[in-house]
């Protein structure tokens, strides 16, 4: 958990910087608290847990996406 970084995050690299939202500090501990959700559950071995949080995370990372996609004029839907 700790090599969670601005250099392993998409949204905190250079590309995403000028979109107006969180800071850097607050995404990077949002993602970091969503793999901890998954990391604890795999320890716990509950694997319904394990899922739903694999889940929310990749249904937040898909929305985090498509909200700087359609800020940065982007997005062709």
């Amino acid at each position: 958990m700790n090599h969670l970084s601005k250099e392993l995050l998409p949204r905190a690299r250079s590309a995403f910087r000028h979109l107006p939202r969180d800071t850097p500090e607050v995404y990077i501990e949002r993602v970091r608290r969503e793999h901890e959700d998954i990391f604890d559950a795999i320890d716990r071995q509950d694997p319904e847990s394990a899922r739903a949080a694999m889940h929310n995370h990749l249904s937040n990372s898909r929305e985090r996406l498509r909200r700087a996609l359609e800020l940065h004029g982007t997005n062709k839907q």
